[in-house]
């Protein structure tokens, strides 16, 4: 398992994530809650102890998607992939920490689907995203 998943494809630029980062990102929300209720209840900075994600949507449109681009394939470490179109990707969210700690184990993120999906199981070792045309 890499601890960087890069976003690559049918993109001006291909870029790397790396979730190890971002629990002082300002973007981060209580995944608690969002798992609960489909709110995205954004947390202080400077909380580290809790449960956290942060929304895909902002990485996606750094890596800008060319114009024919229509959806993201989450290749997972299996070998399997999970087809999402690029609208519905842009409103999921990467989870990063569970109980203040790093998602070592079947991370370094997880995909959590947009709202009214959002009580669905994520989709865990991802090992790459693409976006297609």
């Amino acid at each position: 398992m890499s601890a960087v998943i890069p976003i690559k494809g049918a993109t001006q630029f291909t870029i790397n994530l790396d979730p190890s980062v971002w629990i002082f990102d300002e973007r981060k929300i209580d995944l608690n809650t969002y798992i609960q209720t489909g709110e995205a209840k954004q947390v202080p900075e400077r909380e580290t102890h809790g449960s956290y994600a942060v929304p895909f949507e902002p990485f996606l449109n750094h890596a800008e998607p060319l114009p024919g681009a229509k959806e993201v394939v989450c290749h997972l470490q299996d070998n399997r992939t999970v087809n999402l179109p690029l609208a519905e990707a842009k409103q999921c969210y990467l989870a990063f920490a569970l109980g203040g700690k790093p998602l070592t184990e079947d991370g370094p993120l997880h995909l959590y689907f947009g709202p009214g999906r959002h009580q669905e199981p994520p989709l865990k070792n991802i090992v790459c995203f693409e976006v297609k045309e």
